[in-house]
């Protein structure tokens, strides 16, 4: 089959394209939506009290010798994540 065959018939059952999430694939999604709702707007704010920024930066962000993700297939309106972001090594 070639790879426009392939797309097809990806695409006859339900799948498209996409780019896949920039997020650690080992990321504990709950773990990280309490420290939003708790943690965070005490920093936020102790930020503002000191006219300064909160930015926002992890290893995986930091990284400038890796290319960004091509395009994998995944059913429509669920986006892949991303499996290289998974282990940054120095």
């Amino acid at each position: 089959m070639t790879g426009r065959g392939v797309g097809r018939w990806l695409r006859r059952h339900g799948f498209s394209p996409q780019r896949p999430e920039r997020r650690s694939c080992r990321q504990d999604q709950a773990k990280a939506e309490a420290w939003l709702a708790e943690e965070y707007p005490a920093t936020a704010a102790r930020a503002k009290e000191e006219n300064a920024v909160a930015a926002w930066a992890d290893q995986c962000g930091l990284r400038s010798d890796t290319a960004p993700p091509g395009t994998s297939w995944a059913p429509r309106g669920q986006t892949p994540p991303s499996a290289s972001t998974a282990v940054a090594s120095a």
